[in-house]
């Protein structure tokens, strides 16, 4: 004789669906594409990451993002440089709030 799993809650599973709590989607369509991308992974030495990690902090950008700029520079690509991002505020001015 095989055991069963019990069925899920299907009355909760109902509810949940109503009010959304599905596979929805929430906040906005996402952030556009940036086209094409490549994959490539690397380990470097902990003090270069402490390094590459700051660089990026400085130039506003990601880690991926400062690397592949840095690529782009090396190898005479400057047109697939990443461009540093305009900074977001963190809060919204008081003269904005209610």
């Amino acid at each position: 004789m095989t055991a069963t799993r019990p069925v899920a809650n299907l009355p909760l599973f109902r509810i949940a669906m109503r009010l959304g709590c599905g596979m929805t989607r929430r906040g906005g369509p996402g952030r556009p594409s940036k086209g094409d991308r490549d994959v490539i992974i690397t380990r470097p030495a902990r003090p270069l990451g402490d390094v590459v990690r700051a660089r990026a902090d400085e130039a506003g950008l990601s880690i991926s993002e400062y690397v592949a700029s840095v690529l782009a520079e090396v190898h005479h690509l400057p047109q697939y440089a990443p461009q540093a991002r305009p900074p977001q505020p963190e809060e919204l001015p008081l003269s904005k709030t209610a």
